[in-house]
């Protein structure tokens, strides 16, 4: 048994995750649930960090196995916001680079935490995408958009082709 559940934007619904096991479905556990959460809105890199967390507290799973950020509002400057000097690669000793988009920087730390497994992004465009290589950051795994037969978004799908982002269609 697999299932996925998606608690959209990581409000009080998170605590409606339950992983005991039932009458109807003994053998649910903990390890059998694709867990996905966002954050609702761009913030700082200590606010979002704590934001993860609390997702991660109030369920009840040991780890988030995709966690979003919502969108990319704000414009640049917000995504720009709080810039700092962080290391580089590893290897390329005393190498700096400006490092952008707190709330992404924040997604990263919670993947080497180990918090979250994946991370990914909802309702970024093509100049969002972009971003992501212009600036040198980690990119994600995931793009969530709307995406049907009379919304095609043939950009949004050939850029995330190109840089091997998974595009998911976001139900309403």
């Amino acid at each position: 048994m697999f299932s996925a559940l998606d608690t959209r934007l990581g409000e009080s619904s998170v605590k409606l995750l339950s992983v005991e096991p039932t009458e109807a479905n003994p053998q649910v556990s903990a390890g059998e649930i694709y867990y996905t959460t966002k954050l609702k809105t761009n913030v700082s890199f200590d606010k979002t960090l704590k934001k993860v967390e609390q997702s991660l507290k109030d369920s009840s799973v040991d780890q988030i196995s995709l966690y979003l950020l919502h969108s990319p509002i704000g414009g640049p400057s917000k995504r720009k916001a709080c810039e700092h000097l962080v290391t580089t690669a590893p290897g390329l000793i005393n190498s700096r680079r400006l490092m952008f988009a707190t709330g992404w920087e924040a997604c990263i730390e919670a993947k080497k935490r180990g918090w979250v497994k994946s991370i990914g992004v909802s309702n970024f465009g093509v100049k969002h995408i972009k971003e992501f290589e212009q600036w040198g950051l980690e990119k994600p795994v995931l793009n969530q958009v709307d995406l049907h037969p009379f919304m095609r978004r043939q950009a949004i799908v050939d850029i995330c082709r190109r840089y091997g982002i998974v595009l998911e269609v976001g139900l309403r």
